[in-house]
C-alpha cells in the first residue's frame, strides 16, 4: 500500500480528513466518524462507517444522520434506522433474560432461524427500509425451498463442516414466519414505525402435508399397546418403566426425563400413590420448572404402574440382575448415584432422543406398518382412555391438555370406534322403525 494512505479502523483511508470527520478510502467511497456528547456521562462517544460507494455529498449526510440518530439513542429514544441483525439479536436477548424463551429447545429454535434463515435474509437491511415485498420475496423463496430442497452446513465440535440436504416442511417453515411475524411486530411498536412490514405475511398451507395420516398415525390399538409394552420389556428393560408411564399418563418424554425417585424435591409420592410433574427438560441437563404449557401437574397412578417403578429403581440400585450375576449392558455406576428417576449414563438426564432406536427396533418387531414415535405415546393414551369412555376432564387434567383442541389435536378415532358409532346409529334408526310398524298395526 503507497505511503500516502494510512490503515485506521481496519480500513486504508487518506491522511487527512477531506472534511471534518470524513476520509477518503482507498478502495473508493468515505470514511465517516464523529463524536458526540452523552448528558449522562459528559463523556464523548464515537459513531463511524464506512461506506464504500457514497460520495463526499452522501457521506457528510449519512454522518450527520449517525450524530443525530447517536444523540436519540442517548437520550432514550429508539432509532428507526437501525439494521434488523442487531435489533433481532437484541430482541432474542431480551427474551431470553424475561423468561419469554425459557426452554433449552426453544433458544436452540430461535437461535437457528435467525442464523439460518432470517439474518442472511434481511440482517444488513435497516428496520425501516424492510417493506411487505421483501417479506413476501423472502417466503417465495422458502416456497421454492420446500419444494426443491437447500444445503444447510454447520460446524461440529470437533471443528469440521458438516453438511446435509434439508426439505423443510409447511409446518418447519410456518415456525420461521411465526418469528418473523413476531420480530416485525415488535419492530413496528418499539421502533414506532408507520408500519408493520410482515403484517400481511401468511403462514403456508398445512392440509396437504398431514403430521399424521392413515397409513402412520403414530397411535397404537389397544392389542399392538399391550405387544408393544411386553416387548420393550423383554428387549429394552431400561426403558420399559419410562414407556409404561408414557402410555398411561400420555406425558411428554421431555417431562419424564426430569422426575426424580429420592432427595428433597423427590417426584413420587409412594404413600398416596401420585407423581408430580413439575419439570421439563429439553437439552443437556438444564431442567426448567414447569412443564411445556408452564404448569404443575399431579396424576394419581394405580398401584401396577408404582410396582413397575419399584422394579425399575430396584434395577438401577442391584447391577447384579444381569446375566451371571453381572451388570447389564446399559448399566453404569453414576445410575444408583443419581435422584433421577430415568437417569442417563453420566447420572444426569436421558437425551431427547434415547427412546428413538428403541421405539424403532420394537416397531419392527411387532410388525408395525410404520415406526412408533416417543410422541406416539401421547396420542395412544388419548385414543385408548376414549375408547374406555374416561371423560374428557379427567383426560385433560391426566395429559396436561388446556384445551379441548390440543386434546382432539393428539387424538385419533380408528376404525372399531368408527364402526361401533355407525352400528350405533343403525340400532337408533332400526329401533325407530319397528317403533312406526308397531304403531300401524
Amino acid at each position: 500500500m503507497s505511503a500516502d494512505w494510512v490503515k485506521r479502523f481496519g480500513y486504508w483511508m487518506a491522511p487527512s480528513p477531506t472534511r471534518p470527520g470524513i476520509y477518503r478510502l482507498a478502495e473508493g467511497g468515505y470514511f465517516i466518524r464523529g463524536r458526540v456528547l452523552d448528558p449522562k456521562t459528559g463523556k464523548l462517544r464515537a459513531v463511524m462507517r464506512a461506506l464504500h460507494r457514497a460520495t463526499v455529498q452522501e457521506a457528510q449526510a449519512e454522518l450527520d444522520l449517525l450524530r443525530s440518530e447517536k444523540r436519540a439513542e442517548m437520550n432514550g429514544l429508539k432509532p428507526q434506522r437501525q439494521l434488523f441483525c442487531d435489533f433481532a439479536v437484541s430482541r432474542f436477548e431480551a427474551k431470553v433474560t424475561a423468561g419469554d424463551i425459557r426452554s433449552a429447545k426453544g433458544r436452540e429454535k430461535w437461535e437457528s432461524i435467525l442464523r439460518v434463515h432470517l439474518l442472511p435474509e434481511f440482517g444488513q437491511m435497516r428496520c425501516d427500509e424492510i417493506r411487505a415485498w421483501h417479506v413476501e420475496q423472502w417466503r417465495t423463496r422458502v416456497a421454492k425451498m420446500m419444494a426443491d430442497g437447500y444445503e444447510s452446513s454447520r460446524k461440529l465440535k470437533s471443528g469440521k463442516t458438516q453438511t446435509r440436504f434439508c426439505r423443510p416442511t409447511p409446518n418447519t417453515a410456518n415456525t420461521w414466519i411465526a418469528v418473523l411475524r413476531t420480530l416485525g411486530g415488535e419492530m413496528t411498536t418499539l421502533l414506532e414505525l408507520d408500519r408493520n412490514p410482515a403484517a400481511a405475511l401468511q403462514f403456508f398451507d398445512t392440509t396437504q402435508r398431514p403430521t399424521y395420516t392413515d397409513e402412520d398415525p403414530n397411535s397404537l390399538t389397544p392389542d399392538k399397546a399391550r405387544e408393544f409394552l411386553s416387548t420393550t420389556q423383554r428387549l429394552f428393560p431400561q426403558h420399559f418403566a419410562m414407556t409404561l408411564l408414557g402410555f398411561v399418563t400420555g406425558k411428554r418424554p421431555s417431562t419424564m426425563r426430569p422426575l426424580r425417585r429420592r432427595g428433597g424435591e423427590c417426584d413420587i409420592d409412594w404413600t398416596d400413590g401420585f407423581v408430580r410433574f413439575r419439570r421439563s427438560n429439553t437439552r443437556g441437563d438444564e431442567m426448567m420448572q414447569g412443564t411445556k404449557t408452564g404448569t404443575r401437574e399431579r396424576v394419581y397412578v394405580p398401584d401396577a404402574v408404582l410396582q413397575a417403578l419399584r422394579e425399575h429403581i430396584a434395577r438401577l440400585e442391584d447391577p447384579s440382575t444381569g446375566s451371571r450375576g453381572k451388570p447389564p449392558l446399559w448399566w453404569r455406576k453414576e445410575m444408583p448415584e443419581s435422584d433421577l428417576l430415568f437417569p442417563g449414563r453420566d447420572g444426569g438426564p436421558r437425551s431427547p432422543s434415547c427412546l428413538d432406536k428403541p421405539f424403532a427396533r420394537v416397531s419392527r418387531e411387532i410388525g408395525l406398518a410404520f415406526a412408533l414415535t416417543p410422541m406416539g405415546m401421547r396420542r395412544t393414551f388419548n385414543d385408548l382412555a376414549r375408547q374406555a369412555h374416561v371423560h374428557d376432564i379427567v383426560i385433560r387434567s391426566i395429559t396436561g391438555h388446556l384445551t379441548p383442541e390440543m386434546q382432539v389435536k393428539y387424538s385419533t378415532a380408528n376404525a372399531a370406534e368408527q364402526r361401533q358409532a355407525i352400528a350405533k346409529v343403525i340400532d337408533l334408526v332400526a329401533l325407530r322403525r319397528e317403533r312406526k310398524e308397531a304403531a300401524n298395526v
